[in-house]
């Protein structure tokens, strides 16, 4: 048979023990949460960093385009006021086909 075993350490030491681990674990949890953290916080930085950079390169990319429409509704508007006060056609007018134009002189810009 066996006999209960008393505890060999002395309860002042096992107290102390419970003091020391409760301290680690504490400092441990402290350390860790800051550790997420700071790591959530450059994350945070770096996904803005990269969505200005992104929102930088769409715009530049968007710049052109914008700049072709405007010029386009642009001279699309011109002509159509200049379309409004140009001369009617007749049906007497004489149209050229494009072979008999494409031989007469024509002006050179340079």
């Amino acid at each position: 048979m066996t006999t209960p075993s008393s505890s060999v350490v002395q309860p002042e030491v096992l107290s102390e023990n419970k003091m020391t681990i409760q301290s680690f674990l504490h400092e441990s949890y402290a350390q860790v949460s800051q550790q997420v953290q700071d790591s959530i916080s450059f994350f945070k930085d770096e996904l803005r960093g990269m969505y200005k950079q992104a929102e930088t390169c769409f715009t530049n990319m968007i710049l052109p385009v914008n700049n072709f429409l405007k010029d386009h509704t642009q001279i699309e508007t011109e002509f159509m006021e200049k379309a409004v006060n140009a001369p009617k056609r007749t049906e007497t007018s004489n149209i050229v086909p494009i072979e008999i134009a494409l031989l007469s002189p024509m002006e050179e810009n340079y």
